[in-house]
């Protein structure tokens, strides 16, 4: 048996019969077309496909001119492991591609994602309380606390 690879495809050819199977395609698992309130440390799933070895992700934003490619051998990537800045509250168009032993598929349909706001910037008062939002210095996890306030703190405010 003889294998010859044309654009994605794997024509076998056995005993002068011809058979051609096209390469499977994929894309963002469904919960992620759309999605809003992505984090930047937050899995992004592709459709797995049980013969690829690999995906690859093409991450876009077509009004800042952005494109990037990530190869992983697992279903899914994170924002934060793209090789350029990531906004918040901004759209990204994202498409998939399975890799196989000797071979890849084409991108599959395109999903549109949009990345969390930066809430670290939006605090907010609570006559008799203040609300302090803390940014984590290694992830974008954000955390919350209360501190009450007494009289002479509202003295300043």
């Amino acid at each position: 048996m003889k294998k010859i690879y044309i654009n994605s495809s794997i024509v076998l050819l056995v005993i002068g019969i011809s058979v051609t199977v096209s390469a499977q395609t994929t894309k963002l698992s469904p919960g992620f077309c759309d999605a809003t309130g992505i984090t930047f440390d937050q899995a992004i799933f592709a459709d797995a496909i049980g013969s690829a070895i690999a995906y690859e992700f093409l991450v876009e934003n077509y009004q800042m001119n952005f494109s990037e490619k990530i190869t992983k051998q697992v279903n899914y990537f994170r924002l934060n492991e793209l090789n350029v800045q990531i906004f918040y509250n901004t759209e990204y168009e994202i498409s998939v591609r399975a890799i196989f032993t000797g071979n890849q598929g084409q991108f599959g349909q395109i999903c549109s994602i949009t990345t969390s706001p930066n809430i670290s910037t939006a605090g907010s008062y609570v006559e008799g309380q203040l609300l302090v939002k803390v940014k984590d210095q290694n992830t974008e996890t954000m955390h919350q606390r209360e501190i009450q306030m007494n009289t002479m703190w509202k003295r300043f405010l």
